[in-house]
């Protein structure tokens, strides 16, 4: 099992070319930062839950260099993941019916088999 956790490329506000460079601003590399340890954090919750389980999980916190969706479809691929899981958006009203927009990529585009949990 693998818990994977995309930094939004929203976050770079298109300040990076193709990865972490030295050119970025101090400023927006705290950001940066800041958004990756975030995900560290959410990962680190996956494998506590998961090691009570006595289940093995791998876990990766990667910075999203275009969509979120194209980020976690390219890392199975490359991963050779065999089954996507992801959460919908727990939304209220006439939107409860729609998937979010991650889940909803991720079913459209991924080569293997997305499980989407409510």
């Amino acid at each position: 099992m693998i818990a994977l956790y995309v930094v939004s490329p929203n976050i770079r506000y298109r300040y990076l070319e193709d990865a972490i460079t030295p050119k970025l601003h101090e400023a927006l590399k705290d950001v940066l930062m800041i958004a990756m340890q975030r995900g560290e954090k959410h990962v680190d919750k996956v494998r506590q839950m998961a090691r009570q389980k006595n289940i093995r999980v791998k876990t990766d916190v990667i910075v999203g260099i275009s969509s979120v969706v194209k980020q976690i479809v390219d890392y199975a691929h490359k991963n050779k993941i065999d089954m996507i899981v992801v959460g919908s958006r727990g939304l209220s009203g006439i939107k409860k019916m729609l998937l979010g927009s991650v889940a909803s990529g991720l079913v459209t585009y991924a080569n293997c088999p997305v499980l989407v949990a409510k």
